[in-house]
């Protein structure tokens, strides 16, 4: 089992547009790949306004199958290419194998 995470730190001044975005983008993912990726934001924190996704895949090639599908969606090419004028730095992906829980 694997954790992906991916890290996206928001630049501000469009709070309401980058949350839209985030959570139709989110949903879009998870139309096309059924990865069940959720959207959280940090808050409280140091990272506040940082916007974290995460999937628990059962191995590297269902992770894999499912970037290959998002990578055909024009749709998602497109709201991808948006998505960084709402960020201060590219996305930050982490993957990490779960050993127990």
């Amino acid at each position: 089992m694997h954790l992906f995470v991916r890290r996206a730190r928001l630049a501000g001044g469009q709070s309401r547009a980058a949350m839209m975005w985030a959570t139709e983008i989110t949903d879009r993912v998870n139309q096309v790949t059924d990865l069940g990726f959720t959207l959280h934001a940090q808050v409280f924190s140091a990272e506040v306004g940082e916007l974290v996704w995460a999937a628990a895949v059962p191995d590297l090639s269902t992770l894999e199958k499912g970037v290959e599908k998002l990578q055909v969606d024009d749709f998602y090419m497109a709201e991808q290419d948006r998505g960084h004028s709402f960020m201060l730095t590219p996305p930050n992906d982490v993957l990490q194998t779960i050993v127990h829980g």
